[in-house]
Parts: C-alpha cells; structure tokens; sequence
C-alpha cells in the first residue's frame, strides 16, 4: 500500500550511535545520503551506506533477516565442475 502524499515519507528520528541506528520501517530521506545508518536485521546490527538511488525505498530492504542454510547433503549432490586429472576431454 501507498502512503497518500500529503502526510509525506514516515521516517523514525536515527538514534544516536556509531554509525547511528535507523529502524527497519523509516523510508530513507535525501538528508540521509552520503550516512552510514545501522538497521537490526534481527540478530544484529548492520551498516547500510545510504546512496542517492536508495532515497524513497524502506531501510529494511537492504538488510537480509534470512540466511539461505545449504545443507551437507546438498553439497555432496552438486557436479563437480572441475574434475583432476583422467578423463578423455574434446
């Protein structure tokens, strides 16, 4: 859902830190390019570098809260791209 244009971007006031800390849900303002904010991905915090093309977008979007688990199984599965020595290549 959009938000109407007349009540403006929502944006949390960054509390004070080193970098300084932003929440996930505050749209991210052009006063903010060039900063380094901190954004909780759940576990914990991490820098976001704010360039011109962010402006506008949420600053949760650039902070994965999910990491993609690859088990031992899957690995052993996968073709081996580059086999050692052997093998009648073309």
């Amino acid at each position: 859902l959009w938000r109407s244009v007349w009540k403006g971007p929502f944006a949390d006031p960054l509390q004070p830190g080193d970098p300084p800390r932003g929440t996930r849900r505050s749209t991210i303002l052009p006063e903010w390019v060039g900063k380094k904010i901190a954004v909780h991905s759940g576990k914990a915090w991490v820098p976001v570098f704010i360039q011109e093309g962010m402006i506008g977008h949420k600053l949760g979007e650039f902070v994965p809260t999910r990491v993609k688990h690859v088990g031992k199984d899957a690995l052993s599965k996968q073709p081996k791209k580059f086999h050692k020595g052997g093998g009648g290549g073309r």
